[in-house]
């Protein structure tokens, strides 16, 4: 089994990964063929789910992999690259990442060698369990199409801040849930935090040319996702 991806995907999901030990088949990235090609990398916490393609990359199984903080740093692009960085899972469970091409990597590895560039390396073994079907919980679009909008990611931040603090002015650990509403797309949006009576903010959205929230390699609920 052979695994290869862009590096710089592994510091992106982990965000969306569990931490949770009594939730072992979370705590990793589930690595699979993507239906249109490439592979698919999954993480979810069960409270967020991030989906992420590589257009270019191989799966030749899925497997649910976990992420070491040595391989985390590696995975990270470093100013000094000549090459983009790519995480690679041999079948002897040889995990690497090498500054080479997709094509070039797979193979060495179908020649069973040790990829050339190699800037880390590690042995590691597949997450037990299976991963859920998150393909279940992807909406689809209603009959009248999508009701959506566009906000800048930095102003949406700054305007949750909220979230983070009681009435009274203590920070919280956790933040209160938070609900964006607007009458129509492109008109300005309500930010109301839950359980705070003090306060709500308003959130002018941003020109987009998309229509469609999914990705176009996304096919459909029906995508078969459950780990073998």
């Amino acid at each position: 089994m052979t695994t290869i991806i862009k590096a710089h995907y592994i510091p992106q999901a982990v965000q969306f990964m569990s931490k949770e030990e009594t939730r072992f088949y979370l705590c990793g990235l589930y690595i699979c063929p993507d239906q249109t090609g490439g592979a698919r990398i999954v993480a979810t916490d069960g409270h967020l789910l991030g989906i992420f393609r590589d257009a270019g990359g191989i799966a030749d199984a899925p497997g649910i992999w976990p992420i070491s903080k040595t391989l985390l740093a590696a995975c990270k692009p470093q100013k000094t690259d000549y090459g983009t960085r790519r995480w690679v899972v041999l079948g002897e469970g040889r995990a690497v990442v090498a500054l080479a091409d997709t094509a070039e990597l797979a193979g060495e590895a179908a020649a069973a060698n040790l990829p050339s560039n190699v800037v880390h390396q590690e042995f590691i073994s597949p997450v037990d369990g299976t991963f859920p079907d998150y393909a279940r919980i992807v909406p689809i679009a209603g009959e009248t199409g999508w009701a959506s909008d566009y906000f800048n990611p930095a102003i949406l931040e700054r305007a949750m801040s909220p979230a983070y603090w009681t009435e009274d002015g203590d920070r919280r650990k956790e933040p209160l849930s938070v609900i964006v509403a607007s009458s129509a797309a492109g008109e300005p949006a309500i930010l109301k935090v839950s359980g705070r009576t003090d306060f709500f903010g308003i959130i002018m959205p941003t020109r987009a040319d998309e229509s469609e929230p999914l990705p176009a390699w996304w096919a459909s609920a029906l995508d078969e996702q459950v780990a073998s």
